[in-house]
């Protein structure tokens, strides 16, 4: 029931939670089904399988949004480049201190390192992803580190 063997059909989806996190990941499905036969089997939890491999059972209450495919690099992705504040990036104040700009990269550092999806399990464009705003956050960090080190 709640197994499933290595050569079973999973459907790609991005899944964004009541609480604003968005998930990217699969879930199962049987040879003629559709996201929409998934999401409406009986039960209140819906099996997902994170892009590293752990599998979760999210409570289909919780779940404000499922959308079929891999789209977080369209939606979650910041942009550094043309303007776009490293403030906005690390998702810290304009006026946040040092501390609270160091504790932000960090959190964001930990989430993103590449380290954290080990290639053989992870899809590629989860991999670019990840690299992608491993390398923002980092950009954004040592941007706000050196006019932190003018100023002092």
């Amino acid at each position: 029931m709640f197994g499933g063997s290595e050569n079973e059909k999973r459907l790609p989806v991005t899944v964004t939670l009541g609480n604003g996190e968005v998930l990217t990941g699969s879930v199962p499905c049987g040879p003629a089904a559709s996201l929409s036969v998934e999401l409406n089997r009986e039960g209140p939890f819906l099996n997902f399988k994170d892009m590293t491999g752990q599998q979760r059972f999210l409570a289909k209450s919780n779940i404000a949004q499922v959308i079929e495919g891999n789209e977080v690099k369209a939606a979650v992705m910041p942009e550094l480049a043309h303007g776009k504040s490293p403030f906005k990036v690390l998702r810290v104040a304009e006026n946040a201190s040092p501390e609270v700009i160091r504790q932000a990269y960090v959190a964001m550092a930990k989430i993103y390192h590449p380290d954290n999806y080990p290639a053989e399990s992870t899809a590629p464009e989860l991999a670019e992803y990840v690299a992608a705003m491993f390398q923002q956050i980092t950009v954004a960090y040592t941007s706000l580190k050196a006019v932190a080190a003018k100023a002092a």
